[in-house]
């Protein structure tokens, strides 16, 4: 099996737990999609609203949120998600976000979208959106306790 299926995808799908489970605290009702469903993660039935968990091991060190708009060209991220809010975790972190302010977030800063990285394997587009602006969009931002941690860990 190839690097996706082996960390990248159990990471990524941690990251969606680990969110659903602080949601379900307030929403007992809320679920993970399972499969493969770009348009969002998790679906609040009590609220009627839907959450896209990103989970990014590399924000903390580049300063960056990094907001996929492509893959191998075909449309992910935030081109394809139809989700209302945003859950992006780092490793110490995580942002609550809008969909609709991260959009403005990227107009507003005049943010340019990266053409044809290439990460294992893969050719992405993306957005590299520098933290200290990101998180002037943020409806919420958490530090990570010291028990979340352990649990994402």
């Amino acid at each position: 099996m190839n690097k996706f299926y082996n960390e990248d995808l159990p990471y990524g799908e941690a990251g969606e737990r680990f969110v659903l489970n602080i949601i379900n605290k307030k929403h007992p009702m809320a679920y993970k999609m399972e499969g493969n469903f770009k348009e969002y993660d998790i679906m609040i039935p009590e609220t009627h609203k839907t959450v896209e968990v990103k989970r990014d091991k590399h924000t903390d060190r580049t300063g960056n949120a990094f907001i996929e708009t492509y893959c191998n060209h075909v449309e992910s991220g935030i081109n394809a998600t139809t989700a209302d809010y945003w859950a992006y975790l780092t490793k110490t972190m995580l942002y609550w976000i809008k969909s609709d302010a991260m959009k403005k977030c990227i107009k507003d800063n005049n943010i340019l979208e990266g053409k044809n990285y290439r990460i294992d394997g893969k050719i992405i587009d993306a957005y590299l959106i520098p933290i200290d602006i990101f998180k002037n969009y943020c409806m919420r931002i958490d530090t990570l306790t010291k028990e979340q941690l352990c649990q994402l860990n």
